[in-house]
């Protein structure tokens, strides 16, 4: 269920401008840190890192 949420986070982040807090209300996480916690704990980056790294794809889709 986690990986779940994060994968949708994942999306959020390529595809919206939703900020941390926004993301972490919108997929019910507790808290924006509790949220960025898992988020770099699964995908080994931030949220902010992963979206100023990983921008370049919903370019070409």
């Amino acid at each position: 269920m986690l990986t779940r949420r994060i994968d949708e986070a994942k999306e959020m982040l390529l595809f919206t401008n939703f900020s941390s807090q926004e993301i972490a209300e919108r997929l019910n996480f507790i808290s924006q840190s509790y949220f960025i916690k898992c988020f770099r704990k699964i995908v080994g980056k931030t949220p902010k890192h992963y979206r100023e790294t990983n921008w370049f794809y919903n370019i070409w889709d």
